[in-house]
């Protein structure tokens, strides 16, 4: 890997980051070390921290976690209790993804998979599929028109949107008084009136009728939900997503 990275950056301009990113052709992993080194040569020639580089310091302190690879359980158990007693709180391992993909297995001749959000509330009014997993406001609008569909909302998983102001944009002011009127309870609840999915103002979902409350990912209904967007999945998703998804589709195609 070293000698890859060397073949590729030596005679290279080590301060031009965007022609790095537009050109460089390294593997994810390997190009994202590289990358650290690049940003720490631009802070050393200019004389400051990386920190001041990428915008400030955003945590003064990061957690480290370890990582032991695909183990068996008897191992993994071995090696976690070997880091616990060496201070660190989280561990990185492989036994999960093994554990999902071997159910996977068990259960692949039964399962249709849908590529369009409309096709999971279609199959189930049409008896194509018993369970589908879905997005809840295509079911409850399906059941707006008379069809017999339900929601289990046990261990679900549900995701946010954000909103983003462009960096220099001319009416900056206005846009944060949008989101500060937006992020408001009174004004997601007409939302989740208009549109059946969860504000994301937890003090909304108080002022939610009851009714309204049963039908959208917000208060008990996500009690046990795995959040997508939480800051441990896309610490997964960073460091796993090319990995998983050429394993995914190597399996989905057999």
């Amino acid at each position: 890997m070293t000698q890859e990275a060397a073949g590729w950056a030596v005679g290279r301009d080590p301060l031009n980051i965007a022609a790095f990113h537009r050109d460089c052709p390294l593997e994810t992993r390997l190009k994202s070390g590289v990358e650290l080194a690049l940003w720490d040569i631009c802070g050393k020639a200019l004389g400051v921290p990386v920190s001041v580089l990428l915008g400030g310091v955003i945590r003064p302190r990061i957690e480290l976690a370890a990582c032991m690879g695909i183990q068996s359980y008897q191992r993994a158990g071995e090696i976690a209790a070997h880091y616990v007693e060496l201070g660190y709180t989280t561990l990185k391992t492989k036994a999960g993804l093994e554990r999902a993909f071997k159910k996977l297995d068990t259960i692949k001749a039964q399962v249709q998979w849908w590529e369009a959000g409309a096709q999971a509330p279609e199959w189930l009014v049409s008896g194509e599929v018993t369970l589908a997993m879905a997005y809840s406001g295509r079911v409850i609008n399906a059941r707006k028109e008379g069809k017999p569909l339900g929601l289990i909302w046990d261990h679900n998983i549900y995701a946010t949107d954000s909103w983003v102001i462009v960096k220099g944009a001319p009416n900056i002011d206005t846009a944060y008084a949008a989101l500060k009127w937006f992020s408001q309870p009174e004004p997601q609840v007409v939302f989740s009136r208009l549109f059946p999915y969860g504000p994301t103002n937890a003090k909304a979902a108080d002022l939610l009728d009851a009714k309204l409350l049963a039908d959208v990912p917000a208060g008990a209904n996500i009690a046990t939900a795995l959040h997508s967007g939480s800051d441990d999945a896309i610490s997964f998703w960073v460091d796993n997503l090319e990995e998983v998804t050429e394993r995914w589709n190597a399996w989905v195609g057999k």
